[in-house]
């Protein structure tokens, strides 16, 4: 991964980051969820999902990639178990996606 202390930061904060920042947070990320106006069959990118908090305002049957330069983190993203998701483990500087992927 291109930042090892970013990654090594958010190894430590992942078990307690839903409950450190998840309240603080919450009426942002559902006004940005909200805004994106998401259908279902969209195709959503999420670089840095972190531990998918987001999820939980994205309607069913969107079909939403997750990405994020910490392992941790991504497990706790998959616990939400959200349909459709699919987590990759990269970089959001050097995503690699072919052009057009998302809506």
């Amino acid at each position: 991964m291109s930042n090892p202390v970013n990654q090594s930061v958010y190894q430590i904060y992942a078990p307690i980051y839903d409950r450190l920042f998840g309240i603080v947070m919450k009426k942002a990320r559902q006004r940005s969820v909200d805004l994106l106006s998401l259908q279902p069959g969209d195709y959503l990118l999420i670089p840095g999902i972190g531990t998918g908090l987001d999820l939980a305002y994205i309607s069913a049957g969107v079909q939403v990639t997750g990405t994020d330069i910490s392992p941790a983190m991504l497990s706790e993203a998959k616990r939400k178990s959200y349909e459709g998701l699919k987590l990759m483990e990269m970089d959001a500087q050097t995503l690699q996606f072919p052009d057009s992927s998302f809506d």
